[in-house]
C-alpha cells in the first residue's frame, strides 16, 4: 500500500509539473515535423473529436484523464487512464470524446517508421509489442496502476529531456 501511495504522489507531482511547464497546443494537421520522433502532452478543455485518419509513422497514445474512446479500423474501445494505444502506420483511427466540455489529457508519442526500425533492432521488447499489434490487430493494452506509473514516468522524463537545452541533448535525440 505504501508503494502505491508513493507512486500516486510521484505521478501527481510529475503531472502537475508537465501540465504547468510542458503542455503542447493540439495541432489538427497531425503531421510529424521532426525526423525521428515527437512527443506531446495535450490538455484540452474543449476537445472535439477528429476525423478518422492515418499516419505514415507509429503513434503511441497514453490517455491521462477524460472520457475518451479510440476508434481503430471502425471498432470503438473505451480508454482508461491506464490504457496504451499503439497505432501502426496506415491504420485508420481517431480519438472520440463523448462531450467537448470535459478536460481531456493525454501523451502522444510519434515514431517515424525508419527510426522504429533502428530502435527495434536494439530492443526486442519494442519489436515484440509492435509485431504483436500488427499481427493480432490488438491495438489497445490496459495496465495495472504500478505498471502504468512506470510507463508514465518514462514518458515524463522524455518530455523533460526534450525541453532541456543542454550539452549532449543531440545524442539523446538519436
Amino acid at each position: 500500500i505504501l508503494c502505491k501511495l508513493v507512486i500516486t504522489l510521484q505521478m501527481l507531482c510529475y503531472h502537475r509539473n508537465v501540465k504547468k511547464n510542458y503542455r503542447s497546443e493540439f495541432n489538427r494537421l497531425q503531421k510529424m515535423t521532426k525526423e525521428n520522433y515527437e512527443i506531446y502532452y495535450y490538455n484540452d478543455s474543449h476537445f472535439q473529436s477528429v476525423s478518422p485518419h492515418v499516419h505514415d509513422y507509429y503513434e503511441f497514445y497514453f490517455p491521462v484523464a477524460g472520457k475518451i474512446e479510440m476508434e481503430i479500423e471502425g471498432k470503438y474501445t473505451p480508454l482508461s487512464s491506464r490504457s496504451v494505444v499503439i497505432v501502426p502506420p496506415g491504420t485508420v483511427h481517431r480519438a472520440v470524446t463523448e462531450t467537448d466540455e470535459r478536460s481531456y489529457c493525454r501523451y502522444v508519442f510519434w515514431i517515424s517508421a525508419s527510426y522504429y526500425r533502428r530502435l527495434s533492432a536494439q530492443s526486442e521488447e519494442l519489436a515484440y509489442i509492435v509485431k504483436r499489434v500488427e499481427s493480432d490487430g490488438k491495438y489497445i493494452y490496459h495496465f495495472k496502476e504500478h505498471e502504468y506509473a512506470l510507463i508514465q514516468s518514462k514518458i515524463l522524463r522524455l518530455i523533460e529531456e526534450e525541453s532541456m537545452d543542454r550539452y549532449g541533448r543531440s545524442v539523446f535525440a538519436g
